[in-house]
């Protein structure tokens, strides 16, 4: 993937809108196990589509596409934090700062290398720093969680829904000269 084009989705543009819906369904679709990513996010199983429920204005997406221009991989931030997509766990939301991110989703259509990964999310971390966003909220449940944990993400709190298990993550984007960390294949 070290031939791909980073670039940030145009959400007034309803085809890539399309595109990138279709790709997280595609992702998604297929994770059966995770029953509360049914509740999380709003599926649209007869167009193949899904969304957040966080609205597009809110919302920083970060690309990458390969040189036949097709989406490969997607990763969204919740950059306004109007709604807290972790709320919908039952997990409170801090104090945020003002300089604060939640990470909505993240998913691949393709293979990627553990390389590909880490330097599409230290691009995605250069391009949040320079809007002066440097703290991060996630969730995620069991499975992840080890790499988010060596990505450099704290816990904050675990719970239990469902039977499931949820986490509720801390993240501070490394100052000048640390080397910011890996990511995860849905």
């Amino acid at each position: 993937m070290s031939d791909c084009e980073f670039e940030l989705l145009n959400a007034d543009e309803p085809a890539a809108v399309e595109e990138y819906e279709t790709g997280f369904y595609q992702s998604f679709a297929r994770v059966t196990t995770n029953r509360l990513v049914r509740k999380l996010w709003l599926w649209d199983h007869t167009a193949g589509r899904l969304k957040t429920r966080i609205p597009y204005e809110d919302q920083l997406i970060c690309t990458l596409r390969d040189q036949a221009g097709r989406l490969r991989s997607a990763l969204a931030f919740n950059v306004k934090l109007h709604q807290f997509q972790a709320a919908t766990y039952g997990f409170a939301a801090p104090q945020l700062p003002l300089e604060s991110f939640e990470v909505l989703t993240f998913f691949t259509l393709a293979t990627q290398s553990l390389g590909a990964c880490a330097n599409f999310w230290s691009r995605c971390l250069v391009l949040l720093k320079g809007r002066g966003l440097t703290t991060g909220y996630a969730t995620t449940a069991s499975r992840p969680l080890p790499m988010y944990r060596r990505a450099g993400w704290q816990i904050l709190e675990e719970q239990e829904i469902e039977s499931e298990k949820r986490y509720f993550l801390h993240y501070t984007i490394p100052r000048p000269g640390m080397t910011p960390a890996v990511c995860h294949q849905a």
